[in-house]
């Protein structure tokens, strides 16, 4: 693989995305992309189902032969049709709060321009991404709010406050 490709990527997860991708070549590595039908991502589910992992886990991998399967079918148009990638079930996220030690535990260990930004987000429960790309013209200091853009489908909120 060209180490350019993995490293141009804004993917937080691109070490993993590569270890699963090595579980995957294992058992796809004589198969050409036209080949891979839905019986072979069945196959390829139950083998790691059969490692003794949760649904979640599985998924990562059905999700990421999921999207080059799509990319090799809509964007590089090496495939007429991709399979069908069926995603398991999986249980309700846990939500964990971090206690007041635990969280001033962590403004310790950070380097202190860091620190402001990890008590922003842990007051308003925004994502780095979402902090880091906040723009003035987003807070309102009268109100003590900070309002964000919806990023996804999934998103139930758009404005996150903090006191």
């Amino acid at each position: 693989m060209d180490k350019r490709a993995v490293t141009s990527t804004h993917k937080n997860s691109i070490k993993t995305d590569v270890e699963l991708l090595r579980w995957l070549d294992d058992h796809l590595h004589d198969k050409h992309l036209d080949e891979i039908d839905v019986n072979t991502v069945q196959r390829i589910q139950q083998a790691k189902r059969d490692t003794g992992v949760k649904n979640g886990t599985v998924n990562r991998v059905m999700s990421l032969l999921r999207a080059v399967l799509n990319k090799a079918e809509k964007e590089w148009q090496w495939l007429d049709k991709s399979p069908y990638v069926r995603m398991l079930p999986t249980a309700e996220k846990r939500i964990r709060w971090l206690s007041h030690a635990e969280a001033n535990r962590l403004f310790t260990q950070l380097p202190p321009h860091l620190e402001a930004m990890a008590k922003f987000s842990l007051s308003t429960g925004l994502r780095e991404a979402n902090v880091v790309d906040l723009e003035w013209s987003q807070v309102d200091m009268q109100r003590r709010c900070a309002y964000t853009p919806r990023t996804g489908e999934g998103e139930k909120s758009n404005r996150g406050a903090a006191e």
